[in-house]
C-alpha cells in the first residue's frame, strides 16, 4: 500500500477525487485513445487529472492531520491489544499465550548471481564497440573508482538477463584487462 492510499479515503471528504494507478493509468491511457489524437494535432487538449486538490490551498496541512488522526487511532488500537495481552497473561499463564503467537519465519535462501563478471564483459563488450581497444586509455582522464556500470534491460529481471547471457562465449583477456 502507498504512503498516499492511507489519507485517500479521508481526504475525499473535502469534495476531492483520489485516483488509484490503475485508475490514472486508464486516464492516461484514454487521453491516447486515436480519437483524442486527432484532436491534439489540431488543438491543445487540457486535461485535469489532479481530481480538484489544486482548490484545497492547504493540502499539506490537511494530509498532515489525517495522518496524524490515523497514527493516533493506530496507537490507541495497539494500547488496547497490549492491555488485553496483559489481561490474557494474567487470566491463563505466560505459557498459554505462547500458543498464540506467531512465528516469523526469516528466508535463509542464499542467491548468488555472479553478475560481477557480467558487468565486467558488458563494460568492455561497450568499450570495444565504441572504439576503445584499451581501457587504460580511460584512466588519464577518470580514476576506475569514479566509474559506474549500470547492466539493466526491459525483458525481464536479473535471473532472466543471465539466462540471454550464460551460453556467451567471451575471451578469457576481457576480463584481465577490465
Amino acid at each position: 500500500m502507498s504512503a498516499g492510499n492511507i489519507v485517500a479515503h479521508e481526504l475525499e471528504a473535502f469534495g476531492v477525487r483520489t485516483f488509484s494507478a490503475k485508475e490514472m493509468a486508464f486516464n492516461i491511457l484514454g487521453l491516447m485513445h486515436p480519437l483524442l489524437f486527432s484532436i491534439t494535432q489540431v488543438e491543445p487538449l487540457w486535461a485535469d487529472l489532479n481530481g480538484g486538490m489544486a482548490r484545497l490551498p492547504d493540502l499539506s496541512d490537511i494530509t498532515t492531520r489525517i495522518r496524524a488522526n490515523i497514527h493516533k487511532k493506530s496507537d490507541l488500537c495497539r494500547a488496547i491489544t497490549q492491555d488485553n495481552s496483559a489481561d490474557f497473561r494474567v487470566m491463563n499463564g505466560v505459557e498459554a499465550e505462547r500458543l498464540l503467537q506467531t512465528v516469523d519465519v526469516v528466508p535463509r535462501a542464499n542467491f548468488r548471481f555472479e553478475f560481477p563478471a557480467l558487468a565486467l564483459v558488458c563494460t568492455a563488450e561497450a568499450l570495444i564497440m565504441s572504439g576503445i581497444t584499451n581501457p587504460y586509455e580511460l584512466y588519464k582522464h577518470m580514476h576506475p573508482s569514479h566509474l559506474v556500470n549500470c547492466v539493466g534491460s526491459g525483458m525481464g529481471g536479473s535471473e532472466s538477463l543471465a539466462g540471454m547471457f550464460s551460453d556467451r562465449r567471451v575471451q578469457s583477456d576481457i576480463l584481465q584487462e577490465m
